[in-house]
């Protein structure tokens, strides 16, 4: 017979010394587990696991999306000073492959952001990287009204922006699960 604690909402073995299930992050030990939340909450969003909402969780996501853009920021930098002084800033194209690289980079900082939350937090975290897109969004908004570049390009993506993390974070769940095969 296997020893262990069942997880009362997906119905788990998890080790006596574990406090949250391995699969689904709900609170176990001692016998007690939290009720099943309400499909309707669920949703809603209100609601994605009994363990709450893990604000580390954004705050971490939301500085690894910051720190990829600032990279790919400074990256585009780099490469038009580069081209100024080699003379090449003033062909279009050169202007035009300047702007889709950081693009790129932004893109790829929000989905990052979201498979690293994913795969380092255990349970299911598929809200706090989308929580941390937004967050990080508003961030980069913040900074584009001050260097006033207009704020509309950016408010446009923030929802492309946090599927991206979105996919990620879905992602690093599916790797985390791959690491841990009894965990799913």
């Amino acid at each position: 017979m296997e020893r262990g604690i069942p997880c009362g909402t997906c119905g788990v073995m998890n080790e006596l010394h574990e406090r949250l299930c391995r699969a689904c992050g709900a609170p176990v030990g001692g016998g007690i587990s939290l009720p099943p939340a309400s499909s309707s909450m669920v949703r809603a969003g209100l609601v994605i696991r009994h363990g709450g909402l893990q604000w580390r969780w954004v705050l971490l996501g939301t500085l690894v999306t910051l720190g990829i853009c600032g990279i790919a920021a400074a990256a585009t930098v780099a490469v038009a000073a580069s081209a100024t002084l080699r003379g090449v800033a003033e062909d279009e194209g050169a202007a035009e492959s300047l702007l889709v690289t950081a693009g790129c980079g932004f893109l790829l900082g929000f989905f990052l952001g979201g498979v690293l939350v994913g795969r380092m937090s255990k349970g299911r975290t598929i809200v706090e990287p989308g929580l941390s897109a937004v967050l990080a969004a508003l961030v980069l908004l913040g900074l584009a009204g001050v260097l006033d570049r207009g704020l509309t390009p950016l408010l446009c993506a923030t929802p492309v922006l946090a599927l991206l993390s979105l996919v990620g974070a879905w992602l690093g769940e599916k790797w985390q699960g791959a690491q841990d095969p009894s965990g799913s």
